[in-house]
């Protein structure tokens, strides 16, 4: 039999950087281009104008054996378009407002995923942003009944806290950074005591199966329903190049981890290490299966599973 397949909805965009490079890009498809990459087979639910930048998106799909067969083509809005200025650890984002990936239509996407016996469905906080999309995402929502994996992404004032909230109450498992915790639980928590009780209220306040905090550096926390909190620290990154896309990175394998049913520590510990390695890479993704292979391969020869 083959594997439940991941439904994964939201934005696909270009990351300019500092007005010159672009890198293919947007929260959700990276967690999909992850997911590919370590054999998950995601269908990827969003759209793209077109443009000449939307036809590099189909073709990129192709290349790494993603279908678009979820991808719709907007003629008459362009593709997504984010400005990025890389300050050493810190990321500043333009986003451009009024793209196709804010005019996702519900039916077409509703057709793109009716004959998928869904893993899960996952998505991210920018794409709601706009009402077609956010119509597009709930009746998929409504028509399974799988969990939700909602990645929190507060983007001011693309992100009003309001619909993050509105998010996190239909998700099933949540994970955010430590800002946008306090910014949702309406805490000023920082040490990592502080932070597990904010996280386990807002954890019950919403009937979470279970919440994972991002502490960049520091490592991760997490509160699980049934098996508790967990804390790990960080991972060690030894060539940093750019933080782009590490949030990304965690949440694919967190995923993976409540998929596959791994210890909670163990997830977290595993979602640390391959966040950096694409610290080491310029840009969100990694185009050589190979690098997927070696994290696999680190994973299988763990005692722990």
């Amino acid at each position: 039999m083959s594997m439940p397949r991941p439904i994964v909805f939201g934005e696909a965009l270009y990351d300019v950087f500092d007005g010159e490079s672009e890198v293919l890009g947007g929260a959700p498809f990276n967690v999909a281009w992850h997911l590919q990459g370590f054999g998950r087979e995601p269908r990827f639910v969003g759209a793209r104008g077109d443009d000449e930048r939307g036809r590099r998106i189909d073709s990129t799909m192709d290349e790494w054996g993603m279908d678009t067969v979820g991808l719709q083509v907007d003629p008459g809005h362009g593709t997504g378009v984010v400005h990025a200025r890389v300050d050493g650890h810190d990321v500043e984002y333009d986003i451009v407002e009024d793209v196709a990936y804010d005019h996702v239509d519900a039916e077409a996407a509703l057709a793109a995923v009716d004959e998928l016996e869904p893993a899960c469905l996952v998505h991210g906080t920018l794409a709601l942003r706009a009402d077609e999309s956010r119509r597009a995402f709930r009746r998929i929502r409504e028509s399974t009944s799988v969990p939700v994996f909602c990645d929190v992404n507060l983007r001011p004032p693309h992100t009003p806290l309001e619909r993050a909230r509105e998010a996190v109450e239909h998700a099933t498992w949540v994970k955010l950074n430590a800002d946008e915790l306090n910014q949702l639980a309406g805490t000023t928590a920082r040490d990592r005591g502080a932070l597990l009780a904010a996280a386990e209220r807002l954890l019950r306040d919403n009937d979470l199966q279970r919440l994972v905090v991002t502490l960049g550096a520091d490592g991760a926390l997490a509160v699980d329903a049934t098996a508790g909190a967990a804390s790990v620290e960080g991972a060690t990154v030894e060539n940093f190049v750019d933080p782009v896309g590490a949030g990304d990175a965690f949440a694919s394998v967190t995923l993976i981890g409540l998929l596959d049913d791994w210890p909670v520590e163990v997830a977290l510990r595993r979602a640390n290490e391959f966040a950096a390695v694409v610290c080491e890479r310029q840009g969100a993704t990694l185009p050589d299966r190979a690098d997927y292979a070696r994290v696999r391969a680190s994973w299988e020869s763990d005692d722990v599973r």
